[in-house]
């Protein structure tokens, strides 16, 4: 069994992950939104969106939906949301 496939493994490592790897994947997110352009007009969805690297750098207006299996990295996402 993968440890990775479990979402108690992430929810460990939430607090962590947000603090050392969000701004290093912060660095993918800004590539994929150079690629797509969302705009106000565009409804996101973001797969295993973790604490919400990519969902917080969109421009405002754009609607999305982050998924993810760890409820630690949705907490996450949840206030970084209620902070914009």
């Amino acid at each position: 069994s993968n440890p990775l496939a479990v979402a108690s493994t992430w929810d460990l490592v939430a607090e962590g992950y947000t603090a050392d790897l969000k701004p290093a994947f912060e660095h993918y997110a800004r590539f994929i939104l150079g690629r797509l352009h969302p705009t106000a007009a565009d409804r996101l969805i973001d797969v295993a969106c973790g604490p919400g690297t990519l969902i917080g750098l969109l421009p405002a207006g754009v609607e999305a939906v982050g998924v993810d299996f760890s409820p630690a990295m949705i907490e996450r996402l949840e206030r970084l949301s209620a902070n914009r």
